[in-house]
């Protein structure tokens, strides 16, 4: 017995020593050459440099089959001079097989198109990285890689050409050096790696091997030698804007019923390089108006919702600032909750609030980021919002009048961050966050650390993050604390994770980041198999994991959830899997209650969710995805169900249609709604008493949308969104000491059996944009956004009533015009000579 154990081991430990060393630690390099001639960027590669450089070839498939040759040959040229770096590739193949569709600018990856890049790791830290796309379209896209993530919404400006031909197609990039950042060296030793995508067969192809079972894309990029005696240029661009508004509210219960406006703005973005590696970011009088609209809901929740950000200078450039999710950028301008009760308690007997802002105005927002030559990054974000003021209404000597509160200070966000790489692929950062408020209002300051250590072979990680924030009231401070450590087998594969968090009562990070919900000790394991390129299926994977979840203060039980998946492509590139969860005891949740002490709780049933998805060929013109989960509970007749399905057509290489439509049921769920003094049944609560209520509720989400892309440099999108929910509350009950819901006199009702609880809930958005980039890096922008919502308490009328009647409420429309232009003091240079 003991003979067969020892042997067993021995296997296991040969099998995960195999598996290690079998990892690609081999780097492939290729050669730049200097010339000294003047290249057209025009997909030719006839310059005679070209002829003399020897090709970077011999790609290999990252998919379908792992490790195997690329199914077509690529040849792929590097030159540089004193001003850019120039790649030239030729992608042999069919050339009426080549898939070349249209798409904006930055979403080439998923489109049903051939495309090529090349990624740069300037530092060679193995985490930062830019990326360089062309479509065979000839659609342009940048990535910043950081860390294991990516930032799409990162955007240079370069020169790029796409030719077909016989043997297939050739791609031209000029790439400026004022796009890159690179240490101030004779001869610069980069790590590069190119990437082909042959969309017809689905197959991604890397010049050096890129495994999959391995952690991180950067890191296994190859060498590029050659590169010697080159500099930053002078890095000084800036883009003037013009933008004009015309607005429309109409609501035909008012007089009069349509209001019109106008609106004239300016501005500048400003980038300036600092030195070699750092470089100023500067947005003066920003203009945020034609931002697309949120996917905002109905929120009966106790948490906060988080929505995406889409203002530009936000979401461009600020890798450096997400380390930790410390920062949250939406809290830039945005108005708390808690500055609207500061205003209802400051408000006199009979005073009301007529209207208030959601949005403070930025004067302005400043970046600074970089790296120096021994990997350390620093970034430094500045912004100052403007004041706001409501507008309160009362009455004096029976005269209705009006007066301004101001509602917020002046106010100043401010982020530092210092990211140093370390050996094997890590990094160690710190980064402080603070909101300073002019006056009397509290400021706010968080100080964090976020580390990611790997060992040598890439396989093994500890990673952690931990903060402290103070937040300072006039007579009070409130420091506070989390951290979270863990330890993962990050590539192989077996791969598994064990991860411990804590975050203190008090913990709150939202002046400057986001957290749903304080006070948790969290347990997490998870355990991942992989497999790639099988008889049947081009991968499939299964997983499982296992969540402990305790209060921090008291220290009491609160979750437990054991949760599965899986996930499978076949070889004809149909996608599926299956997900469950289950919650094998009473749960004691104690958020829904609502407390600040949480000495209350709500006893969540004994629940099990199961669920799948699928997902056909995108490559064909009409492709399907269909997501479903059903939910059913221990008691009460309790479940819920969730139907998603997304049926998509693509016309044409230029036109593409999404429908999605998406359907929640909720039965019997039992939540939080507070209480109504007017409400039958009140007077008899006692003064401690929660309620909760029973409720049926109905979800409907329709989204259509379509792109029209004319050609790689101009098209149109536009999309709807009409999002209508139905609650109905059938019964009440009070919260009992042990979690329980006992019966209650409260009604929810008043007098004439009008719910106050009962909510139809419309929100109708239109968001429709043409962008033509008529110059490199300017753009004529043009824009229509359309919101329509309503609230009341008519349950009677179904989806396709409230549909039909969106237009009976009130709505705003905003029509605008942008207008961008791309100036560099490069270009203004030359042309003085």
């Amino acid at each position: 017995m003991c003979m067969k154990k020892c042997l067993t081991l021995t296997l296991v430990f040969l099998t995960l020593l195999a598996e290690i060393n079998a990892q690609n630690t081999f780097r492939k390099a290729t050669n730049a050459q200097r010339t000294e001639g003047s290249l057209k960027i025009d997909g030719m590669l006839d310059e005679a440099d070209w002829q003399r450089v020897l090709p970077a070839k011999d790609f290999i498939q990252n998919e379908p089959a792992p490790g195997k040759p690329a199914s077509k040959p690529t040849e792929v040229r590097i030159l540089y001079d004193n001003t850019a770096i120039y790649i030239g590739a030729m992608l042999y193949d069919v050339r009426d097989s080549i898939s070349k569709e249209l798409t904006v600018r930055d979403a080439i990856r998923g489109a049903n198109t051939d495309f090529f890049s090349v990624l740069f790791d300037t530092y060679r830290d193995g985490n930062n990285g830019a990326s360089f796309t062309v479509s065979a379209a000839g659609v342009q896209g940048d990535t910043k890689f950081f860390s294991g993530d990516e930032d799409g919404s990162w955007n240079a400006v370069w020169r790029s050409s796409v030719r077909l031909t016989d043997n297939g197609w050739v791609v031209e990039m000029a790439i400026p050096y004022s796009a890159l950042r690179f240490p101030k060296v004779e001869e610069q030793a980069w790590r590069i790696n190119f990437t082909r995508q042959i969309r017809r067969y689905r197959e991604t192809d890397y010049w050096n091997n890129v495994d999959p079972k391995v952690d991180g894309l950067v890191n296994q990029a190859g060498e590029i030698t050659g590169i010697k005696n080159i500099k930053s240029p002078v890095r000084l661009q800036a883009q003037p804007f013009i933008s004009t508004y015309l607005e429309h509210n109409f609501d035909k219960t008012a007089a009069p019923q349509n209001v019109w406006g106008r609106s004239f703005n300016a501005g500048m973005d400003v980038k300036y390089g600092i030195n070699d590696a750092f470089t100023l970011d500067l947005t003066l009088i920003p203009d945020f108006g034609q931002v697309r609209s949120d996917n905002k809901i109905l929120n009966l929740s106790p948490f906060e919702i988080r929505f995406d950000e889409f203002r530009q200078f936000f979401t461009e450039g600020v890798e450096l600032f997400s380390k930790g999710n410390f920062f949250y950028s939406r809290r830039i301008g945005s108005i708390s909750n808690y500055f609207f009760d500061e205003l209802k308690n400051r408000l006199k007997t009979g005073e009301s609030v007529l209207g208030a802002p959601t949005e403070a105005q930025l004067y302005n927002a400043t970046k600074v980021s970089g790296r120096t030559g021994r990997g350390l990054g620093i970034g430094v974000l500045n912004a100052t919002s403007a004041p706001t003021f409501a507008k309160i209404g009362y009455t004096e000597g029976g005269i209705s009048k009006e007066r301004t509160e101001e509602l917020t200070p002046l106010t100043n966000y401010n982020v530092i961050t210092f990211d140093q790489n370390l050996k094997n692929n890590s990094y160690v950062s710190l980064t402080n966050t603070n909101v300073t408020r002019a006056g009397a209002a509290y400021d706010a300051n968080l100080i964090g650390v976020d580390f990611n250590l790997k060992d040598k072979s890439n396989t093994y990680s500890v990673s952690g993050t931990g903060s402290l924030v103070q937040r300072r009231f006039s007579s009070e401070t409130e420091p506070s604390y989390k951290y979270l450590f863990g330890v993962s087998k990050i590539s192989g594969q077996w791969q598994w994770s064990l991860t411990h968090n804590l975050e203190s009562y008090n913990y709150n990070p939202n002046d400057l980041g986001f957290l749903r919900a304080p006070n948790e000790s969290s347990w997490f394991g998870g355990l991942q198999y992989l497999k790639f390129n099988t008889k049947r299926f081009n991968r499939w994977n299964v997983s499982t994991d296992i969540q402990y979840v305790n209060l921090h203060r008291p220290n009491v039980f609160n979750d437990f959830a054991i949760n599965m998946s899986s996930f499978f492509l076949t070889k004809k590139i149909f996608a599926f899997g299956v997900f469950n969860r289950l919650e094998p005891v009473v749960t004691n949740d104690y958020f829904e209650p609502r407390t600040n002490d949480f000495k209350r709780y709500f006893a969540f049933q004994k629940n099990y969710m199961f669920g799948g998805y699928i997902s056909t060929d995108y490559r064909k013109t009409f492709a399907l995805d269909v997501n479903f989960a059903y939910r059913w509970f221990d008691k009460r007749g309790q479940n819920g169900w969730d139907l998603d399905v997304s049926p998509r057509v693509r016309a044409n290489d230029h036109v593409s249609f999404v429908w999605s439509i998406g359907v929640k049921g909720r039965h019997n769920y039992a939540n939080f709604v507070g209480k109504q003094e007017k409400a039958v049944g009140y007077a008899g609560l006692p003064s401690n008493a929660i309620v909760f209520g029973e409720r049926q509720q109905l979800i409907v989400e329709n989204t259509p949308s379509l792109k029209w892309n004319f050609n790689a440099l101009s098209g149109l999108t536009f999309r709807l969104r009409h999002y209508w929910t139905r609650v109905d509350y059938r019964n009440y009950h009070e919260l009992g000491l042990k979690g329980e819901l006992n019966p209650t006199t409260y009604k929810g009702i008043d007098a004439t059996n009008a719910s106050f609880h009962n909510t139809n809930f419309n929100l109708f958005n239109v968001d429709a944009n043409y962008t033509w980039r008529f110059a490199p890096g300017s753009d004529l922008i043009l824009n229509w956004k359309q919101n329509v919502s309503n609230k009341n308490t008519d349950i009677l009328k179904g989806y396709f009533f409230n549909a039909s009647q969106i237009y009976d409420n009130p709505l705003q429309n905003s029509f605008s015009m942008k207008v961008i232009y791309f100036l560099d003091y490069l270009n203004f240079r030359k042309s003085k000579k």
